[in-house]
């Protein structure tokens, strides 16, 4: 991954992604990092840079397992 994601547990989710072998792509600019699944589905989903929410990485995480092939760890 080239750039880091500013928030250290976002980071954590990031390179979960691509120790799964998930595609991420660092936003170009101002934007979202976007992250995609290596399966014949192509999921995909968007991470905001910065949430608002201070449940916003929980709530990410269920939607990744919910809607996509994630193999979450935890």
């Amino acid at each position: 991954m080239a750039p880091k994601h500013p928030d250290k547990e976002i980071r954590k989710l990031l390179e979960e992604a691509e120790d799964q072998g998930w595609e991420v792509k660092p936003p170009p600019g101002r934007g979202y990092w976007k992250i995609m699944c290596p399966c014949a589905d192509k999921h995909w989903s968007t991470v905001k840079i910065s949430p608002s929410n201070p449940k916003y990485l929980n709530e990410l995480r269920k939607k990744l397992k919910r809607e996509t092939c994630w193999k979450g760890v935890s």
